[in-house]
């Protein structure tokens, strides 16, 4: 869910560049996991463990991500102060299904293949949007 950075931090932009479709696969993979994990009453033991670890794998890369971009920063502390939410989704496991919201990402990403007008272009990203964080909270509320 990382913000753009701003042109002083070159070296996260850099960085954004190099990892941010492998961490938005990785929320993908996260949100499958959670999902499967809320919805499949019937899971065994084993595959609870499972899931488990691929939740709490994800939930370390992630940490992971937001050291190296604190270390790359410049401005170390205005970096964490404008990235608060990141660091509450990493400190309080009640917010790490937030972290899947990271397929927004995705999202913006095709809105800007796509061909069109402003307004479509922005109907497609505002509705997508809406459906990902309906589907979070409304596995959250489960």
């Amino acid at each position: 869910m990382a913000i753009p950075s701003p042109p002083e931090e070159p070296r996260i932009a850099a960085w954004d560049r190099r990892v941010d479709w492998w961490l938005t696969g990785l929320a993908v993979v996260f949100l499958g996991a959670y999902a499967w994990q809320v919805l499949d009453t019937s899971i065994t033991p084993l595959g609870r463990t499972v899931l488990e670890v691929v939740l709490t794998g994800t939930w370390v890369i992630f940490g992971l991500d937001y050291l190296v971009r604190i270390a790359l920063a410049r401005r170390k502390w205005r970096y964490v102060r404008t990235h608060l939410l990141d660091l509450l989704i990493l400190a309080l496991p009640m917010f790490r299904q937030l972290r899947a919201l990271r397929v927004i990402t995705v999202i913006s990403v095709l809105n800007r293949q796509l061909r069109g007008d402003f307004r479509g272009r922005v109907a497609v990203y505002v509705s997508s949007s809406v459906v990902l964080v309906g589907f979070v909270a409304s596995l959250a509320v489960l």
